[in-house]
Protein backbone atom coordinates (compact mmCIF):
# COMPACT_ATOMS: atom_id res chain seq x y z
CA UNK A 1 0.00 0.00 0.00
CA UNK A 2 2.56 2.59 -1.19
CA UNK A 3 1.25 6.27 -0.79
CA UNK A 4 3.14 7.40 -4.48
CA UNK A 5 1.05 4.36 -6.29
CA UNK A 6 -2.20 5.31 -4.58
CA UNK A 7 -1.25 9.22 -5.72
CA UNK A 8 0.21 7.72 -9.47
CA UNK A 9 -3.46 5.89 -10.01
CA UNK A 10 -5.17 8.77 -8.64
CA UNK A 11 -4.20 11.34 -11.24
CA UNK A 12 -4.51 8.41 -13.87
CA UNK A 13 -8.10 8.16 -12.92
CA UNK A 14 -8.86 11.92 -12.60
CA UNK A 15 -7.75 12.67 -16.24
CA UNK A 16 -11.03 13.37 -18.10
CA UNK A 17 -12.76 13.39 -15.18
CA UNK A 18 -11.68 16.58 -13.17
CA UNK A 19 -14.19 19.15 -14.39
CA UNK A 20 -17.12 17.02 -13.37
CA UNK A 21 -15.39 16.91 -9.65
CA UNK A 22 -14.33 20.53 -9.47
CA UNK A 23 -17.87 22.07 -10.52
CA UNK A 24 -19.21 19.17 -7.70
CA UNK A 25 -17.13 20.62 -5.32
CA UNK A 26 -17.98 24.66 -6.02
CA UNK A 27 -21.80 23.46 -5.17
CA UNK A 28 -20.62 23.05 -1.68
CA UNK A 29 -18.54 25.96 -1.39
CA UNK A 30 -21.07 27.81 -3.21
CA UNK A 31 -23.93 26.58 -0.43
CA UNK A 32 -21.20 28.06 2.57
CA UNK A 33 -21.00 31.04 0.46
CA UNK A 34 -24.66 32.00 0.45
CA UNK A 35 -24.99 31.17 4.07
CA UNK A 36 -22.46 33.96 5.01
CA UNK A 37 -24.14 36.15 2.45
CA UNK A 38 -27.62 35.58 4.49
CA UNK A 39 -25.89 35.62 7.32
CA UNK A 40 -24.74 39.18 7.15
CA UNK A 41 -28.05 40.49 5.02
CA UNK A 42 -30.19 38.65 8.39
CA UNK A 43 -27.65 38.74 11.13
CA UNK A 44 -28.14 34.98 11.79
CA UNK A 45 -25.56 33.29 13.29
CA UNK A 46 -24.05 29.59 11.56
CA UNK A 47 -26.23 30.20 8.21
CA UNK A 48 -23.07 29.09 6.38
CA UNK A 49 -22.50 25.93 8.51
CA UNK A 50 -26.64 25.24 8.12
CA UNK A 51 -26.32 25.44 4.92
CA UNK A 52 -22.99 23.48 4.28
CA UNK A 53 -24.78 20.48 6.27
CA UNK A 54 -27.56 20.35 4.63
CA UNK A 55 -26.14 20.62 1.42
CA UNK A 56 -24.16 17.76 2.39
CA UNK A 57 -26.98 15.33 3.80
CA UNK A 58 -28.27 15.63 0.12
CA UNK A 59 -25.46 15.75 -1.91
CA UNK A 60 -23.03 14.21 -0.08
CA UNK A 61 -23.17 10.49 -1.07
CA UNK A 62 -23.62 11.55 -4.50
CA UNK A 63 -20.18 13.41 -4.27
CA UNK A 64 -18.54 10.13 -2.64
CA UNK A 65 -20.03 7.89 -5.22
CA UNK A 66 -18.37 10.33 -8.33
CA UNK A 67 -15.20 10.04 -6.36
CA UNK A 68 -15.42 6.22 -6.11
CA UNK A 69 -16.53 5.85 -9.85
CA UNK A 70 -13.29 7.99 -10.80
CA UNK A 71 -11.14 5.84 -8.51
CA UNK A 72 -12.41 2.80 -10.22
CA UNK A 73 -11.81 4.04 -13.31
CA UNK A 74 -15.26 5.31 -14.21
CA UNK A 75 -16.36 8.10 -15.99
CA UNK A 76 -18.69 10.68 -14.47
CA UNK A 77 -20.73 13.23 -15.04
CA UNK A 78 -21.46 16.24 -13.33
CA UNK A 79 -25.27 15.14 -12.92
CA UNK A 80 -23.80 12.02 -10.60
CA UNK A 81 -24.32 14.57 -7.81
CA UNK A 82 -27.49 14.36 -7.54
CA UNK A 83 -27.47 10.35 -7.16
CA UNK A 84 -27.77 8.22 -3.83
CA UNK A 85 -29.98 11.45 -1.95
CA UNK A 86 -31.80 8.25 -0.51
CA UNK A 87 -28.77 7.63 1.60
CA UNK A 88 -28.40 11.24 3.30
CA UNK A 89 -29.92 9.99 6.44
CA UNK A 90 -27.91 7.25 6.94
CA UNK A 91 -24.93 10.11 6.07
CA UNK A 92 -26.30 12.24 8.85
CA UNK A 93 -26.69 9.82 11.62
CA UNK A 94 -23.21 8.30 10.73
CA UNK A 95 -21.51 12.13 10.91
CA UNK A 96 -23.81 13.38 14.07
CA UNK A 97 -22.17 9.80 15.82
CA UNK A 98 -18.58 10.92 15.00
CA UNK A 99 -19.37 14.30 15.27
CA UNK A 100 -20.52 13.75 18.93
CA UNK A 101 -17.57 11.53 20.05
CA UNK A 102 -15.07 14.02 18.94
CA UNK A 103 -17.24 16.55 20.79
CA UNK A 104 -16.90 14.87 23.75
CA UNK A 105 -13.33 14.31 23.58
CA UNK A 106 -12.84 18.27 22.85
CA UNK A 107 -14.40 19.07 25.80
CA UNK A 108 -12.50 16.92 28.13
CA UNK A 109 -9.37 17.89 26.09
CA UNK A 110 -10.23 21.70 26.98
CA UNK A 111 -11.31 20.75 30.68
CA UNK A 112 -8.03 19.58 31.06
CA UNK A 113 -5.88 22.53 29.53
CA UNK A 114 -8.18 24.44 31.58
CA UNK A 115 -7.28 22.80 34.78
CA UNK A 116 -3.49 22.99 33.97
CA UNK A 117 -4.03 26.80 33.24
CA UNK A 118 -5.48 26.92 36.97
CA UNK A 119 -2.48 25.06 38.26
CA UNK A 120 0.42 27.28 36.30
CA UNK A 121 -1.75 30.56 37.95
CA UNK A 122 -1.75 29.28 41.19
CA UNK A 123 1.75 27.95 41.09
CA UNK A 124 2.30 30.22 44.46
CA UNK A 125 0.06 27.96 46.45
CA UNK A 126 0.64 25.12 45.77
CA UNK A 127 3.73 22.42 46.69
CA UNK A 128 6.52 22.62 44.39
CA UNK A 129 6.30 18.64 43.88
CA UNK A 130 2.35 18.46 44.09
CA UNK A 131 2.94 21.44 41.38
CA UNK A 132 5.47 19.21 39.15
CA UNK A 133 3.28 15.82 39.53
CA UNK A 134 0.02 18.11 38.83
CA UNK A 135 1.77 19.29 35.73
CA UNK A 136 2.83 16.25 34.35
CA UNK A 137 -0.20 14.23 34.86
CA UNK A 138 -2.38 16.95 33.09
CA UNK A 139 0.14 17.09 30.23
CA UNK A 140 0.02 13.27 29.84
CA UNK A 141 -4.04 13.70 30.16
CA UNK A 142 -4.50 16.27 27.29
CA UNK A 143 -1.74 14.02 25.22
CA UNK A 144 -4.04 11.03 25.95
CA UNK A 145 -7.29 12.76 25.02
CA UNK A 146 -5.47 14.16 21.86
CA UNK A 147 -4.08 10.68 20.69
CA UNK A 148 -7.68 8.92 21.28
CA UNK A 149 -9.42 11.46 19.32
CA UNK A 150 -7.04 11.11 16.46
CA UNK A 151 -7.60 7.74 17.02
CA UNK A 152 -11.53 7.45 16.48
CA UNK A 153 -11.23 9.86 13.33
CA UNK A 154 -9.20 7.87 11.99
CA UNK A 155 -10.59 4.43 12.83
CA UNK A 156 -14.08 5.96 11.49
CA UNK A 157 -12.61 7.36 8.55
CA UNK A 158 -13.96 4.73 5.74
CA UNK A 159 -17.51 4.92 7.17
CA UNK A 160 -18.69 7.25 4.17
CA UNK A 161 -16.80 4.84 1.56
CA UNK A 162 -18.29 1.75 3.15
CA UNK A 163 -22.11 3.36 3.19
CA UNK A 164 -21.79 3.90 -0.76
CA UNK A 165 -20.62 0.00 -1.16
CA UNK A 166 -23.35 -1.36 1.49
CA UNK A 167 -26.21 0.89 1.44
CA UNK A 168 -28.49 -1.39 3.37
CA UNK A 169 -25.76 -1.95 6.16
CA UNK A 170 -26.90 -1.48 10.05
CA UNK A 171 -25.31 1.87 10.95
CA UNK A 172 -23.42 0.21 13.40
CA UNK A 173 -22.08 -2.40 11.44
CA UNK A 174 -20.73 0.58 9.00
CA UNK A 175 -18.62 2.25 11.85
CA UNK A 176 -17.58 -1.60 13.48
CA UNK A 177 -16.44 -2.36 10.16
CA UNK A 178 -14.36 0.90 9.31
CA UNK A 179 -13.03 -0.01 13.06
CA UNK A 180 -11.93 -3.34 12.23
CA UNK A 181 -10.74 -2.68 8.50
CA UNK A 182 -7.98 0.19 9.66
CA UNK A 183 -7.10 -2.61 11.63
CA UNK A 184 -3.35 -2.53 11.53
CA UNK A 185 -3.30 0.91 9.09
CA UNK A 186 -4.02 3.84 11.27
CA UNK A 187 -0.49 4.82 10.86
CA UNK A 188 -0.35 4.50 7.31
CA UNK A 189 -3.66 6.05 6.89
CA UNK A 190 -2.39 9.29 9.09
CA UNK A 191 0.96 9.46 6.89
CA UNK A 192 -0.98 9.20 3.37
CA UNK A 193 -3.10 12.29 5.08
CA UNK A 194 -0.33 14.29 6.21
CA UNK A 195 1.42 13.73 2.77
CA UNK A 196 -0.92 16.42 1.45
CA UNK A 197 -0.14 19.17 3.60
CA UNK A 198 2.47 21.21 1.01
CA UNK A 199 -0.76 20.84 -0.81
CA UNK A 200 -2.70 22.51 1.52
CA UNK A 201 -0.40 24.64 2.61
CA UNK A 202 -0.11 25.99 -1.33
CA UNK A 203 -3.70 26.19 -1.63
CA UNK A 204 -3.76 29.12 0.91
CA UNK A 205 -1.79 30.85 -1.54
CA UNK A 206 -4.66 30.99 -3.75
CA UNK A 207 -7.42 32.21 -1.96
CA UNK A 208 -8.47 28.84 -1.24
CA UNK A 209 -9.22 28.70 -5.42
CA UNK A 210 -6.90 25.50 -5.54
CA UNK A 211 -8.83 23.33 -3.42
CA UNK A 212 -11.44 22.92 -5.92
CA UNK A 213 -8.73 20.76 -7.60
CA UNK A 214 -6.79 19.52 -4.55
CA UNK A 215 -9.74 18.06 -2.34
CA UNK A 216 -10.98 15.98 -5.50
CA UNK A 217 -7.32 15.15 -6.01
CA UNK A 218 -7.07 13.97 -2.10
CA UNK A 219 -10.33 12.06 -2.03
CA UNK A 220 -9.72 9.80 -5.02
CA UNK A 221 -6.69 9.15 -3.24
CA UNK A 222 -8.20 8.38 0.01
CA UNK A 223 -10.63 6.28 -2.57
CA UNK A 224 -8.07 4.50 -4.01
CA UNK A 225 -6.85 3.86 -0.27
CA UNK A 226 -10.27 2.35 1.05
CA UNK A 227 -10.60 -0.14 -1.76
CA UNK A 228 -6.75 -1.64 -0.75
CA UNK A 229 -8.14 -2.28 2.81
CA UNK A 230 -11.45 -3.67 1.59
CA UNK A 231 -9.15 -5.94 -0.87
CA UNK A 232 -7.56 -7.09 2.22
CA UNK A 233 -10.81 -7.53 4.55
CA UNK A 234 -13.87 -9.64 4.12
CA UNK A 235 -16.76 -8.57 6.90
CA UNK A 236 -18.22 -11.66 6.03
CA UNK A 237 -15.35 -13.89 7.44
CA UNK A 238 -14.18 -14.05 11.02
CA UNK A 239 -11.77 -10.99 11.36
CA UNK A 240 -9.16 -13.48 13.55
CA UNK A 241 -9.05 -15.19 9.98
CA UNK A 242 -8.48 -12.52 8.03
CA UNK A 243 -5.93 -10.46 10.08
CA UNK A 244 -4.12 -14.44 9.45
CA UNK A 245 -4.67 -13.13 5.61
CA UNK A 246 -3.72 -10.41 5.65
Amino acid sequence: MKREKLKSKARKNLKGNYTPLVLSTMVFVIAYLIGNILDLLLGVHYLANLFLVVTSMILMMGYIDSIMKVSRGKKIEFENLFKHTHLGLKYTVLMLIVALLISLLTLLLAISLKSMQTIVINIAEINIFLYIFLVIMGSLLSIAIFLFMVYLLVSFSQVYFILRDEPEAKIGDILSKSFDMLDGYRVKYIVLGLSFIGWMVLGLFTLGILYLWIVPYMMVVMANFYYELKNKYSYSAPLKEEKEKI
